[in-house]
C-alpha cells in the first residue's frame, strides 16, 4: 500500500474529499452552489451504490460539454464546503531527506483521489483510457457498497467510507442517551461568526412546525401519553422530533428505546423477532420465547415508574396496517398497565417513524395513531418565518439582514423539507444543515 495511505492526515483528507461530494449530491446543487462553480463539479448516484463525478465545459458555441473536473475544481469545492480537517488542504513545508519541501493544496487532492482508488478500491476512474493520462480533466466514481448507500442518509454515507479507512466515529458510550450535551460542539462551530447559540435553536426550531407541534401537544393531553406516526425524509424527522421535544415532560432523564425494524420482522404472525429486539434495547437479552413480549412490557413499566421512556422503531419504508395496529394493541397494552403511575412531570411516548408516506385511510383505521407528515416547507412560509425574524430583531443576534434580496433567493429554494432547511442554513447561518447535527442527532 502507497505511503499516503499509511498516514491518518491522509485518510482524513479522503474522508472529508468524499464529505463534500456527498453534501453536494444531497443538496440542491443549481440553489446551493456559487454561480461561477455551476456545473464546474457534478455529482450524481448512476446505480444504488456508485457516486459518479464529472464536470462540464463551454463549448465554442457556449453549450455545456461534459469534459470532467480538475483538481483545482475539486479544491474549490473542498473550500465552499469548509467540512471537517478541510483546513488539511493548505500550503505547508515540510523537511525529507533533510531537505525542505513544499506541499500543495493541488497535491493533497490529488493525494485523496489516489489513497481513495489505490489504498483502498473506494474510488475507480471513469476516463477512457487513452484520454487518462496527463490529462487535467478527471472523471471518477466512488463506490460505496452500504447496502443500497442511495437510500442511506449523508451520515450513514460518510460513516461507512471512515469505517473502510479504520477511522469510525461512533462513540459507543452514548448508545443510551436521549439527550446530548451539544453546547459545547454547536459553540465552536458558530464561534467564527458570533452566532447567537440560543438565537439559532429558536430559529431552527420555529420554522412550519406550529401545526405539527399543537397537534402533538393536543393529542398527548393530561394523560402525559401519545402514539404517533412520524412521517418525513431520513435526514429531516430526527429535526422533526427535536422540535416537539421541548413539549416532553422529563425529556433529561428519560429511558430511550431506539430500534429499527424492517419486514423480517413481521414475516410470520407468531414470530417475536420485533419484541427481542425491543428487549434487547432495555437490556433484556432475553432468547426467542412466548413470553418475551409481556417481559417488555412489565420491563418498560419499571422506567416508567421513575422516568419518561420514549420508545422510536424506525422503518426505512412504509409500515402496513396490521404492523400498524400490532404497535397499537402494545401502545394500549402499556398505557393500562401504566395508569396508577401517572404523573404530569413523565410521558409514555410511541412513536413509529417512517421515511415513506401512507395513505390518509390506512392511518385512520388504526385506534389511537396520530400522524405527524412532513412532505413540504412552501416558499411562502419561509417568507414568514423570515418576516418573524425581523420583527422580533432576532436577525440582529446573529448578524444577519433580511432584506429584497434574500426573499428573492427563497424564492428560489425547492419545497423539500431538508433542501429547505439545509439552504436557510447556508444563507443566514453560513453552514450546512449538517454543522447544526449535533441539536437533535439524539433522535437518529
Amino acid at each position: 500500500m502507497p505511503n499516503y495511505a499509511k498516514e491518518k492526515r491522509g485518510k482524513e483528507r479522503a474522508i472529508c474529499l468524499v464529505e463534500t461530494l456527498l453534501r453536494l449530491v444531497y443538496t440542491d446543487q443549481s440553489v446551493d452552489m456559487n454561480n461561477w462553480m455551476q456545473g464546474k463539479v457534478q455529482v450524481k448516484w448512476t446505480s444504488s451504490d456508485i457516486l459518479h463525478v464529472t464536470g462540464t465545459i463551454k463549448d465554442k458555441g457556449g453549450k455545456d460539454v461534459e469534459s470532467g473536473t480538475t483538481l483545482d475544481n475539486l479544491l474549490e469545492l473542498v473550500k465552499h464546503y469548509k467540512c471537517d480537517n478541510h483546513n488539511l488542504f493548505n500550503k505547508r513545508t515540510s523537511e525529507r531527506d533533510g531537505q525542505p519541501t513544499e506541499s500543495k493544496p493541488i497535491d493533497d487532492i490529488r493525494g485523496a483521489i489516489n489513497l481513495l482508488k489505490d489504498g483502498y478500491k473506494l474510488l475507480e476512474d471513469a476516463r477512457l483510457n487513452g484520454k487518462a493520462k496527463n490529462s487535467k480533466y478527471w472523471k471518477f466514481n466512488i463506490l460505496i457498497e452500504n447496502n443500497n448507500a442511495q437510500k442511506k442518509t449523508l451520515k450513514d454515507n460518510l460513516e461507512f467510507v471512515k469505517k473502510h479507512l479504520g477511522l469510525s466515529s461512533i462513540d459507543a458510550q452514548d448508545s443510551d442517551r436521549l439527550t446530548t450535551d451539544a453546547e459545547d460542539e454547536i459553540q465552536s462551530i458558530n464561534a467564527s461568526t458570533n452566532i447567537d447559540n440560543d438565537t439559532v435553536k429558536i430559529l431552527l426550531r420555529s420554522l412550519n412546525c406550529e401545526n405539527h407541534k399543537h397537534l402533538f401537544k393536543q393529542q398527548m393531553g393530561n394523560a402525559e401519553e401519545g402514539f404517533f406516526l412520524i412521517q418525513a425524509e431520513r435526514d429531516v424527522y430526527p429535526w422533526l422530533l427535536w422540535v416537539l421535544e421541548e413539549d416532553i415532560a422529563g425529556l433529561e432523564t428519560a429511558k430511550p428505546v431506539k430500534v429499527k425494524i424492517d419486514c423480517w420482522d413481521f414475516a410470520k404472525e407468531e414470530s417475536n423477532s420485533l419484541w427481542l429486539k425491543i428487549g434487547n434495547e432495555i437490556g433484556l437479552n432475553s432468547k426467542l420465547n412466548s413470553n418475551i413480549k409481556n417481559e417488555v412490557i412489565n420491563t418498560l413499566n419499571e422506567f416508567y415508574k421513575t422516568k419518561t421512556v420514549i420508545i422510536s422503531i424506525v422503518n426505512h419504508n412504509c409500515f402496513t396496517q396490521n404492523e400498524l395496529e400490532i404497535f397499537s394493541n402494545f401502545y394500549n397494552e402499556l398505557c393500562s398497565q401504566m395508569t396508577f403511575f401517572r404523573k404530569k412531570t413523565k410521558c409514555l411516548l410511541l412513536f413509529l417513524i417512517q421515511t415513506e408516506q401512507n395513505t390518509i385511510e390506512i392511518i385512520q383505521k388504526v385506534k389511537g395513531l396520530t400522524s405527524l407528515k412532513l412532505e413540504q416547507i412552501p416558499q411562502g412560509e419561509v417568507n414568514i418565518w423570515l418576516v418573524n425574524m425581523q420583527n422580533k430583531k432576532l436577525d440582529k443576534k446573529i448578524n444577519f439582514e433580511v432584506n429584497e434580496e434574500v426573499h428573492e433567493k427563497v424564492a428560489n429554494f425547492p419545497n423539500a423539507p431538508y433542501k429547505v432547511i439545509h439552504n436557510i442554513c447556508r444563507l443566514v447561518f453560513e453552514k450546512d444543515m449538517v454543522d447544526f447535527e449535533s441539536y437533535w442527532k439524539h433522535w437518529r
